[in-house]
């Protein structure tokens, strides 16, 4: 347990989503899941439900940088967890990023505003159809800072939103 909190900790989590992820792995080990697994991709998992169950935008690939577990490993734990604990979450949609990443950029409420709008109506027409959370999410900053003339280079978006420049431009 203190090794899901050194984690969660250095994610900047609140303290609802570490005892969501404690809790979770308590359940975890209780139903004898891990059994013969990767415990640290269980660990990552709980995070990554926790996270999904308590509203705290965090992306597969945040998660995974994070607790330094592949994609691949942490993919087989969350579906695991998933089907054994019968969970339901929605999906994470690019507006559940948009405020973290305008806050680290360091932009008003009022683009954040209109960069959710924008990716809300992005993905009701389907126009990015493929392309991750984080993609749509830096994309449609990057577009409304162009056309908002606001002084935000592309690299710094990269870099909140752990995208490369080329994917944010295409």
């Amino acid at each position: 347990l203190r090794e899901i909190e050194a984690m969660c900790t250095s994610m900047d989590l609140s303290q609802e989503v570490i005892d969501t992820t404690k809790q979770l792995y308590k359940r975890t080990v209780e139903e004898k899941v891990m059994r013969g697994k990767n415990k640290i991709a269980f660990y990552a998992a709980c995070i990554y439900i926790a996270c999904r169950i308590n509203k705290v935008a965090r992306s597969f690939k945040e998660i995974s940088a994070s607790t330094q577990v592949s994609k691949k490993h942490l993919a087989r734990a969350v579906k695991n967890l998933v089907a054994t604990f019968e969970l339901n979450m929605g999906l994470m949609k690019s507006e559940d990023l948009m405020t973290r990443f305008c806050n680290r950029l360091g932009l008003s409420h009022e683009i954040e505003r209109t960069c959710s709008k924008i990716s809300q109506r992005i993905e009701e027409l389907g126009f990015l159809t493929g392309r991750t959370q984080n993609t749509i999410a830096a994309a449609t900053i990057h577009f409304v800072a162009s056309i908002r003339n606001i002084s935000v280079s592309i690299e710094n978006i990269a870099c909140v939103s752990g995208m490369a420049v080329p994917s944010i431009k295409s």
